[in-house]
């Protein structure tokens, strides 16, 4: 049995443990999730599985529009109109979950990575209710409270993970033992707070400012931006620079979007993102890039 054939057969397995409802993403070892546009093209778990089973890979649509053959390492859970993840990263935190929550955080589907206090809490969201993403700063550097809505995913077990190896479920928290609990009210109301609220520009085109723009709506641009521009240096930066130009609070949509890049390492956006001040490039070049690239999905 190769490596790859085991990993295979570990993913197939535990497939098999989630609900059909869920849209799953293939992941790469590092997290990564593959396809072009994979927020638009989930696969079903019986779908998945139909693909490994037979050929041990998955067929996903490249950067140029092509499909073609990869060996997944991982699968993610997309998330959006009917479920959200709770990402803890980190004890601070914990803490602050614990305080927004009042304690009340109820038993529902859970995983983690294995790294200390890094958890994430599944739950099921009304179609009534809009879901934005929030990251929320805990007392500690570099930890935050994140809720993953639409645009995004969270890795799930038994995914390879680069640094404790993979994923697992927390004790009595996998679907096979317990449901995914509906939002609980207090994660509602963290949902429904407008994102940008820390700073809006005084120079913001009033257009703009107007819409009241949620990173949910600026994530599904951002999905529509072909990957390789991801690749490229000067349009890497393009992109940071016009999400900054809107909040310094997007720092993690620009760092989410990032990541599907090969050449992404932790903490280089951080980095980046400091040295950034105000210039001309706007959100609109996230709007021009997301219509040029849909447009012309094989413009790289």
């Amino acid at each position: 049995m190769t490596v790859n054939n085991s990993i295979t057969r570990r993913l197939v397995e535990g497939l098999y443990l989630i609900p059909k409802c869920w849209q799953i993403v293939p992941t790469n070892g590092n997290k990564q999730p593959l396809g072009y546009q994979w927020q638009l093209n989930p696969f079903s778990k019986q779908e998945l599985i139909r693909q490994l089973q037979s050929t041990g890979s998955v067929i996903v649509k490249n950067r140029t529009g092509v499909m073609v053959s990869i060996h997944p390492q991982g699968i993610g859970i997309l998330t959006g109109k009917k479920l959200v993840a709770v990402d803890v990263d980190g004890s601070s935190a914990m803490n602050l979950l614990r305080k927004l929550s009042g304690n009340n955080i109820p038993p529902t589907v859970a995983f983690t990575s294995g790294k200390p206090s890094r958890c994430q809490y599944l739950f099921s969201i009304p179609a009534k209710v809009s879901a934005t993403s929030r990251r929320i700063k805990a007392s500690l550097s570099g930890e935050a409270l994140e809720i993953r809505a639409s645009g995004m995913m969270s890795v799930l077990p038994p995914s390879v993970h680069p640094q404790t190896g993979r994923y697992c479920w927390v004790r009595n928290g996998s679907p096979a033992e317990c449901a995914i609990a509906p939002a609980p009210d207090w994660l509602i109301e963290l949902m429904q707070k407008r994102l940008i609220s820390d700073r809006i520009p005084k120079n913001q085109d009033r257009k703009e400012r107007s819409h009241h723009l949620t990173s949910d709506r600026i994530a599904q641009k951002l999905a529509q931006i072909a990957p390789w521009r991801a690749d490229d240096y000067h349009e890497w930066i393009r992109i940071g620079m016009a999400l900054y130009s809107f909040s310094p609070v997007l720092l993690w949509l620009w760092d989410e979007w990032s990541k599907q890049s090969p050449k992404y390492q932790p903490g280089v956006c951080s980095s980046k993102w400091a040295t950034f001040s105000p210039n001309r490039i706007s959100l609109g070049s996230i709007y021009y890039l997301a219509a040029l690239d849909s447009y012309n999905p094989c413009s790289a």
